[in-house]
């Protein structure tokens, strides 16, 4: 979204990022992840992410409400809904065409932060998260849960503390979850792992990869190929539940895989 320039500011909106910061936190569980547009139908997917989708084209609306309604997870962000295709501000408030009815919220306004200023998201004793503050900044939007909407984490600080900044909705058989704020990569890395487990997206037959450590999957022929990666630049021990055979070293994995600096195996599933 390029560079906004205030006096004496220069505030990176940095819509790639953002996208992008979503994109890692399941790069780094090993949950395999297609980048589709608003064109794209939603059908065979469990959970669809939709990063600030600030423009809507016709019909994403529609098909994120249908997916949801037939029993799929939708996570939507601030600055959702704000214009249409001709980019004109669709009235009656965000998120547009009809999007409120799916994420439960309406929202007021949108503050752009400086560099320098941060807000938080506060989870209440008894949620799941681990951790019961995470930081966010860049964006914070103010939002009003509508109907059977579920609060679930309030903003920290500032006019807009206590108000809702992160939400859950259900709509016909599935959810939407919104996220009001920026926020720190912990935050998307702990919910995402919740939500991986609730739709039992974590790759089968192996633990919690180590930081750097990422599974690819490819199925052909009948035969189901896990490519298991080590990016750092020290060896990784890789969690393996599952009975594999080791195609580059020609051996069944009998123990946890030891992956050197920068090295790669790749296992097909298979019994002994």
């Amino acid at each position: 979204m390029g560079i906004e320039k205030l006096e004496g500011l220069s505030v990176l909106r940095d819509y790639e990022g953002g996208c992008q910061a979503h994109h890692r936190s399941f790069w780094k569980m090993g949950i395999p992840c297609d980048v589709i547009g608003e064109e794209s139908e939603l059908d065979g997917y469990r959970l669809v992410v939709a990063p600030m989708p600030y423009l809507l084209k016709p019909g994403f609306a529609d098909r994120l409400k249908n997916f949801t309604a037939a029993g799929g997870t939708v996570v939507l962000t601030y600055c959702t809904g704000y214009v249409n295709e001709n980019d004109l501000c669709f009235l009656g408030g965000w998120p547009g065409d009809g999007l409120q009815e799916l994420a439960g919220v309406w929202a007021e306004e949108i503050d752009s932060l400086y560099p320098e200023d941060r807000n938080s998201l506060q989870f209440p004793e008894g949620s799941r998260m681990p951790e019961k503050e995470y930081e966010a900044h860049s964006f914070c939007e103010r939002v009003h849960p509508l109907g059977n909407c579920e609060v679930l984490a309030r903003c920290g600080s500032d006019f807009y503390a206590g108000e809702a900044v992160f939400t859950r909705n259900r709509y016909g058989k599935g959810t939407c979850y919104y996220i009001a704020a920026r926020t720190e990569e912990k935050f998307l890395d702990d919910f995402y792992r919740l939500l991986g487990k609730d739709l039992s997206l974590l790759p089968e037959k192996f633990g919690d990869l180590p930081e750097g450590v990422n599974i690819g999957r490819r199925c052909a022929g009948g035969e189901d190929y896990r490519f298991v990666m080590n990016f750092q630049n020290s060896p990784a021990e890789v969690p393996v539940t599952g009975k594999f055979w080791n195609v580059l070293e020609g051996e069944m994995v009998t123990d946890k895989p030891i992956l050197p600096a920068y090295g790669c195996a790749v296992l097909l599933e298979r019994e002994v």
